[in-house]
């Protein structure tokens, strides 16, 4: 059975990411998380696309996240099925429209960050290198590049020469002509990517 994620790649369907959603849901409401429940709601998603389809079928993250909604209803968890809609719903926006910032943020993340006026899905792309794990730790804030990560992985697909560190560290300038203009030659390679340089007497 394969999975037709939102960017339109397959993957294995994979049973533990139901059961890791679910109780993810469950633990914010009062009753909390019911591992038991979790699994055999897993299990049934599990059996019905089993008998559904063969193993060449493929179905939509989408299409899952319905049968875990219309499951817990089911069993009676009416206040995970609520919590796992008002989920879903925030991962959406998210998605499309970005982090919520303030009026700054937004300017900075626009005028910095922001290449050709992608969109956030394409900004999270370029920064992850198509990496899901990573594109995903960056979407909720769990893990945040340094700024000129941010702003310039993935713009040598663009044609763009960029640098992504801040500081380069060259050693002790001689003092003769030849190493002056060396100096000045690696100085200019440098700034022109945007990276800035610290020369350092080094013995």
């Amino acid at each position: 059975m394969k999975v037709i994620k939102r960017d339109g790649r397959e993957c294995e369907f994979d049973i533990s990411k139901i059961v890791n959603a679910i109780t993810s849901a469950m633990v914010e409401t009062e009753q909390g998380a019911d591992f038991g429940v979790a699994i055999d709601i897993a299990n049934d998603i599990a059996d019905n696309l089993e008998n559904l389809s063969d193993d060449d079928e493929v179905i939509s993250v989408e299409e899952i996240q319905d049968a875990i909604e219309q499951l817990l209803a089911e069993y009676g968890r009416f206040d995970v099925s609520k919590t796992y809609i008002l989920y879903r719903a925030k991962k959406n926006e998210l998605r499309e429209k970005g982090w919520d910032m303030t009026e700054l943020q937004q300017d900075i993340y626009d005028k910095k960050y922001r290449y050709d006026n992608e969109t956030f899905p394409e900004f999270l792309d370029r920064v992850s290198g198509g990496n899901d794990y990573i594109k995903k730790a960056i979407r909720d804030k769990r893990f945040l590049p340094a700024g000129r990560i941010l702003a310039g992985r993935g713009l040598k697909h663009h044609g763009k020469n960029v640098t992504l560190s801040n500081c380069y560290v060259m050693p002790k300038i001689e003092d003769n002509i030849e190493s002056i203009f060396d100096t000045a030659k690696y100085l200019a390679k440098t700034y022109s990517y945007g990276g800035k340089q610290i020369i350092c007497h080094l013995s």
